[in-house]
């Protein structure tokens, strides 16, 4: 039973080892990067620096929309508040939808589109 927990410990060393060795490289190209004076672009990796990303790329206009939204939806009701973030995530899902449904049209023409020029130069 301890070589298991050891083996178990290492492989979990190993992984630690990698992430901290990523974490290094990363860094050394950020000190290269701000000693030469190139802005260092940041990978975001989980979903709270993916909106922090976002938001900071927001311009004024979209940032004081963004505002009076937030304003709006803190002055209704508990009842009001929850019916517009259903109706919300409802249009969300929709739109999603016909985004996903737009990625495979436009794949199938492709698709089809190939299919057709390879038969033309068959028929030749």
């Amino acid at each position: 039973e301890d070589d298991d927990e050891d083996d178990d410990d290492a492989a979990m060393d190993d992984d630690v080892d990698d992430s901290d060795a990523e974490e290094e490289a990363m860094h050394r190209q950020e000190l290269l990067a701000e000693a030469k004076g190139a802005a260092v672009p940041t990978v975001a990796t989980t979903p709270v620096a993916k909106k922090k990303a976002a938001k900071a790329k927001k311009t004024p206009q979209q940032k004081e929309a963004e505002e009076q939204k937030e304003l709006a939806l803190s002055m209704m009701s508990k009842k009001e508040a929850r019916l517009y973030k259903q109706i919300m995530h409802g249009k969300k899902i929709k739109d999603e939808e016909k985004q996903k449904l737009a990625r495979k049209r436009k794949a199938h023409a492709a698709e089809t589109a190939a299919a057709t020029q390879r038969k033309s130069k068959r028929n030749r």
